[in-house]
């Protein structure tokens, strides 16, 4: 079972390494490019991890639930995780941004 469970959470961990990726491409363009980056990212690994864990319960000799409960669990918490570290990069670049306007008196 302990095995089941590590391989739900380290697919689940390399979609999320994947989303961090796009992410920080993402960054390095504009506005629109970031959406692209994002959305394009994420369409990519949803594609990919269905791919993954359909071959991956055919291949292997697995328990499908703990797989399965592992995947999702670890799924929903990298996902917020994802989430809140592009809401406090956006947060700093705005501060940074803010920062380097020049104070009229």
């Amino acid at each position: 079972i302990m095995a089941d469970i590590m391989a739900g959470g380290i697919l689940s961990f390399t979609n999320a390494f994947l989303g961090y990726l796009f992410i920080e491409r993402g960054f390095q363009y504009n506005d629109n490019l970031f959406i692209v980056f994002s959305l394009g990212g994420q369409a990519l690994r949803f594609f990919l991890m269905i791919g993954s864990v359909a071959l991956f319960l055919v291949l292997t000799d697995v328990l499908i639930a703990p797989f399965i409960g592992s995947f999702l669990s670890s799924y929903a918490i990298f996902l917020f995780v994802e989430v809140f570290y592009v809401n406090r990069k956006l947060d700093l670049m705005k501060q940074k941004k803010l920062a380097t306007i020049p104070v009229k008196s």
